[in-house]
Formats: structure tokens, sequence, C-alpha cells
């Protein structure tokens, strides 16, 4: 009875204290910290994943039948990004051409930078109620050389993309055509990414992550 009266004493742990802890990672390892919305959709359908749930689920590795889509509806890009429409901006036209030995970035046809960004760490959140589900990313990046690869191009991007800047975040709407060997498509996509680990309040990150979306009408 002493062991289990412990255990109901024990204080509960919620989502938010493990996404402190990611964020901790962060500040602690000055990395590339990341919000991206999107969707955990079906790898068959393409359907959104469906949980019977109140809270925000928290995914370390979501199911293999599933994966997440970093997009959302063009609607919502403009209707998010009027939210911030009087704070400091900026734009920018690049192309990023992906290959096997990093991301090369080109402006008005000259080469700017190559880099090699390395994932550490992930999480995918569903969060009910809202129309996107958020991908938490902890990347690192590496400016590696200043010259072409000549290796085969996997993907080439080209972004128009703008920031707007309320500190410690920048708040990037890219509009982005990807061109593959087999097809080209356009996407609309919000990130939200940390510039000052310094300035950084787990408190209002986290309510940053549930918060910055759209309400689901279904």
């Amino acid at each position: 009875m002493e062991d289990l009266t412990k255990i109901l004493k024990e204080a509960v742990k919620d989502h938010t204290e493990y996404l402190r802890k990611f964020i901790l990672a962060f500040k602690n390892d000055r990395k590339e910290l990341e919000i991206r919305l999107g969707r955990i959709v079906s790898k068959e359908d393409g359907n959104r994943m469906k949980l019977d749930t109140v809270a925000p689920v928290v995914f370390k590795n979501i199911p293999a039948e599933y994966r997440f889509e970093s997009a959302v509806d063009l609607a919502d890009f403009n209707s998010l990004k009027r939210l911030l429409s009087s704070f400091k901006s900026e734009t920018k036209n690049d192309v990023v051409i992906i290959n096997e030995d990093g991301r090369e970035t080109y402006e008005n046809g000259e080469l700017k930078k190559v880099e090699k960004k390395t994932r550490s760490e992930k999480l995918d959140i569903y969060i009910p109620g809202k129309k996107y589900d958020v991908r938490l990313v902890l990347n690192e990046e590496k400016e590696v050389f200043k010259r072409a690869s000549k290796k085969k191009a996997i993907m080439k991007r080209t972004r128009r993309r703008e920031t707007y800047f309320i500190e410690p975040y920048g708040f990037d709407f890219t509009e982005a055509i990807l061109s593959g060997e087999r097809e080209e498509k356009r996407k609309f996509e919000v990130e939200v990414e940390v510039f000052s680990s310094e300035k950084l309040v787990s408190s209002d990150f986290v309510s940053l992550i549930y918060n910055f979306n759209v309400d689901s009408l279904v």
C-alpha cells in the first residue's frame, strides 16, 4: 500500500513538459528550431489522421503508415499572413537545388551558399480542433563549400519567401514550385523559426505551437 501511495502522489507529467525539454535542448545546443504547419496524412489515400482525442497528441515517431505533409491551403496561407501584416518584413526570391552533397541556394543565378542540414530531433503533434498539425524540428546547419556540386539534382525548389519579424521569431511564408524527375507542383508553406535562444520564453513558444493555426470547421 505504501508503494501505491507513493505512485499516486507523484506529479503528473503532461505533454508540455516534453516540449519544454525539447526547447531546452535548443537553448543549450544553439541549434535551429522550427515550427512547421502541415498535416499528418495517410500514405495510402492522403487523408489527414483522425484521432478521437480532446487533447494534442505528441509523436516522437508517427505510425509507419502516415507521413507529415508540410503545406497549407492557399486561403489559410493568406489569412495567417494578414495577421502579421503590420510587422517588419522582408521578401526574398531564390532557387534551392537539393542533391547528395547538400542544398545549393542561388539568387539571381548566383550561388550564394551550400549547406548540409542535419535533423537532430523532431516531434509531430496532432492538434484536435485545428485544421493543421505541427512538426517541431531541431536542426543543425553547416555551410560546407562555395562551389556547385557535380551530383545530380534530386529536387529543385523555386521560392518566393516573405518573412515577418517578431523577436525572437521569424514567420516564413513560402510559395514554392517543386521540380523533380517526374512532376512539378506548387506548395504553400508556413514555418516559424527561432532566431534568438536567449530571448525565447518556453511558455510563449508552447502557446505559439498550438495557437498559430486555423480553427477546424469539422
